[in-house]
């Protein structure tokens, strides 16, 4: 027996698309009962808009629903929610809100999303495995044009996504794809593809992905003490080991191996980070050298990352250094190390030599201010952010950074150059140029970063034959200076402009500039690499750089600004109009004078 089929009985599309949208009455006075949404006003006001913008909107194919949400004050705005229970075309969207716009004398703001798809390659594979490759595409039923890719962590404001070292974005007619070549925890976030309408910028097509990230972590291990004595009459006792890593979403699994090794449950420490522990015993009469620990972190994909540490143990024949303010003894041959001040990130490390005595302070601190401006220039070379829209933020952090009397480390120079490598990697890789605005605040930070009292801080504790950061800081001059937008006149001003004369104008610029400025650094070089207690030639070296890097904004205004014949008929005509009116003026005075005398 057949069922006879349902006349009414319809296939419904899975593909619902939602609508976020505000409308904006600039006409209509915001009062405070529309505020409460139990007032007569509020409702009124909502029974009446509903219906006008449902009579509009339900000639959509599928439409479904629309619900006012909130009014807010600015006029008055209000907020709403439609739903559709299958795809539209943008130009059914677009055409309906135009009338909508011109019928109410109001303004709409939508974001509409479900329209656009957007997927994540390989498929089916939560979470992305850590260190992998993975792609995010944006599709769209039909053309749409160029989407702009963002990423937004946390509570965090979002970024533009870019091309970069480990991004590469690509587009097509119909999809656009943002490839990711190394998953790690900086990706780990939303990412949002927002296609904007060509014939409203008030309308937004967007597709939004969250990319879990089964994340592997960077670990600090330590134990304390750092070395356990079996000098004293204490013949068994325990060590404190600690991986410390920071804090995350991450459900690590926690392996420990050690000689005699007993787990401790995790601590969350003050600054943002969570200790995993375990003890360690020392059994003296064994007579070891050390103790080999180590922790192996698992994610939720298997993946493994291993850490480990050697303790060493002194002995009644050990050599040791005796400890030395906040230093504790130290077995010959090893490192004592501790954290830095809570003002900076890093180790600081004292080697323990053979004759027990020690050696230099080796300090890998950096200012927590520098090491987050350096993080926001790795994340631009990664791909993640605009240099163009970002490098006046970056610039001034880092003049204030170089002008705290605390940086004078060789680790805050080193990441200071970091700074300066990454932001012109960065603008290299988007070809993208930087405002000439920033220009005076890198040049400072330049500057600073060659001042006299950071002499010693250019090379490493114990390698002061390393020339390595110095080449760095060059090579990183050289590109900036390339790629800041100063002294190269636009070759499109208007079909007036004499090209010839513009081209004279740049080379002209760069002879003149190019020996001048490069003297400088050369001469910053010598200065780095001369002594100046012992060498003569080394003062008039060090004079010639005070003198040529003084003078570099004299030498600029010379060729950027009187050296071109522009800027000279400007002044003479300017000058020669002002020497007339006082001719005119004094002429005037004579002729006063000469009648009142008559």
């Amino acid at each position: 027996m057949f069922n006879i089929p349902n006349p009414r009985a319809m296939c419904l599309s899975n593909n619902k698309v939602l609508v976020n949208g505000s409308f904006t009455l600039a006409d209509l006075p915001y009062t405070s009962s529309l505020a409460e949404s139990g007032s007569q006003d509020y409702k009124a006001f909502v029974e009446k808009y509903t219906g006008k913008l449902q009579q509009v909107y339900s000639t959509l194919s599928w439409f479904e629903s629309l619900k006012i949400t909130r009014l807010r004050q600015g006029s008055i705005i209000a907020d709403f929610v439609m739903t559709v229970t299958a795809p539209f075309t943008s130009a059914e969207l677009e055409n309906t809100t135009k009338q909508l716009q011109k019928n109410n004398n109001a303004s709409f703001n939508l974001i509409v999303t479900g329209l656009v798809k957007i997927t994540v390659i390989p498929q089916f594979q939560d979470p992305i495995p850590y260190n992998s490759k993975t792609s995010i595409i944006c599709s769209t039923p039909e053309v749409l044009g160029r989407p702009l890719w963002s990423f937004q962590q946390n509570a965090q404001p979002s970024q533009d996504i870019t091309n970069g070292t480990e991004a590469i974005v690509t587009y097509d007619l119909q999809n656009s794809t943002v490839n990711i070549n190394n998953a790690i925890e900086v990706w780990k976030g939303t990412f949002t593809c927002d296609y904007m309408s060509e014939q409203s910028n008030s309308i937004i097509y967007r597709g939004s992905l969250y990319l879990d990230i089964a994340l592997l972590p960077e670990a600090l291990i330590i134990s304390a003490p750092q070395f356990p004595s079996c000098t004293g009459p204490t013949k068994q006792f325990y060590i404190k080991v600690q991986c410390i890593v920071p804090n995350t979403t991450e459900n690590y699994t926690v392996k420990w191996t050690g000689k005699k090794i007993t787990q401790d449950n995790p601590v969350s420490l003050e600054n943002g980070q969570t200790a995993y522990q375990a003890y360690e015993g020392i059994f003296c009469d064994e007579k070891l050298e050390g103790h080999d620990v180590s922790c192996q972190f698992q994610n939720r994909l298997n993946q493994t990352k291993l850490f480990s540490l050697y303790v060493p143990i002194i002995n009644d024949d050990s050599t040791i250094c005796k400890s030395e303010l906040d230093w504790p003894d130290a077995k010959a041959n090893f490192n004592a190390t501790k954290l830095c001040n809570p003002t900076a990130v890093g180790l600081q490390m004292r080697y323990c030599m053979a004759n027990g005595t020690w050696g230099d302070l080796i300090s890998f601190c950096v200012n927590q201010a520098i090491s987050k401006l350096l993080n926001v220039a790795m994340n631009l070379q990664r791909g993640l952010g605009i240099v163009e829209k970002q490098a006046n933020g970056v610039f001034v952090q880092l003049k204030l950074s170089t002008d705290d009397k605390s940086f004078e480390t060789f680790a805050n120079v080193n990441a200071s150059v970091g700074v300066l490598e990454s932001m012109r990697n960065a603008s290299n890789i988007q070809n993208s140029k930087w405002n000439d605005t920033a220009f005076p605040d890198i040049l400072k930070s330049l500057s600073n970063l060659l001042n006299g009292s950071l002499n010693d801080s250019w090379r490493p504790v114990g390698n002061e034959g390393n020339y390595t950061l110095a080449l760095k800081y060059l090579r990183a001059v050289d590109g900036i200076i390339n790629q800041t937008k100063i002294l190269k006149p636009n070759l499109s001003e208007g079909s007036s402009h004499d090209e010839k004369e513009v081209a004279r104008s740049i080379v002209k610029t760069i002879v003149l500039l190019t020996p001048t400025l490069g003297i400088t650094w050369i001469l910053g070089l010598f200065v780095l690499m001369l002594d100046l207690t012992t060498t003569p030639y080394a003062q008039i070296v060090n004079y010639a750089f005070t003198f040529f890097n003084s003078f570099q904004g004299f030498f600029i205004l010379l060729t950027g600004c009187f050296g071109e014949k522009k800027v000279r008929d400007a002044l003479q005509k300017r000058f020669g109009r002002q020497q007339s009116m006082n001719y005119k003026s004094e002429s005037s005075s004579r002729i006063t004078s000469a009648t009142k005398t008559k």
